[in-house]
């Protein structure tokens, strides 16, 4: 992925976590279940958000999602995702204390540990 692309969902990222939008429009959009993501969340920026995720760990939507039941959480996959997006917020909320000066909080997402795998490699520091 170009370092213009993966700028360009982590800002789509951002910008939904931000989202402001009436809080009717989810029960007119028919979002169910969300529990992590903003729940005035719009369609565009809950699309924008879930092109990050495939796109930043190179996955399809049935990685998390029942195909056509989106707001089920059969899968541990979603499980899973809802407290790497908490693990994201709180890095991004904390990045001084966890980045070099000068890091952008909107660049940190998915893309900072996954690069691109469904499931990332395994880090274990030289002793």
């Amino acid at each position: 992925m170009s370092r213009s692309k993966l700028l360009g969902v982590a800002a789509g990222l951002a910008l939904a976590l931000a989202a402001s939008a009436p809080a009717q429009e989810q029960e007119q959009e028919g979002f169910k279940n969300l529990q992590v993501l903003p729940k005035d969340i719009t369609k565009q920026e809950l699309r924008a958000t879930m092109d990050g995720f495939t796109d930043q760990l190179d996955v399809k939507c049935s990685y998390c999602h029942m195909p056509d039941e989106y707001e089920r959480d059969d899968k541990t996959h979603k499980q899973v995702a809802r407290r790497m997006l908490k693990l994201v917020m709180f890095m991004r909320e904390n990045s001084a204390e966890y980045f070099k000066e000068g890091v952008d909080p909107a660049q940190i997402n998915c893309w900072t540990c996954h690069r691109g795998k469904g499931e990332p490699e395994q880090w274990i520091p030289e002793e």
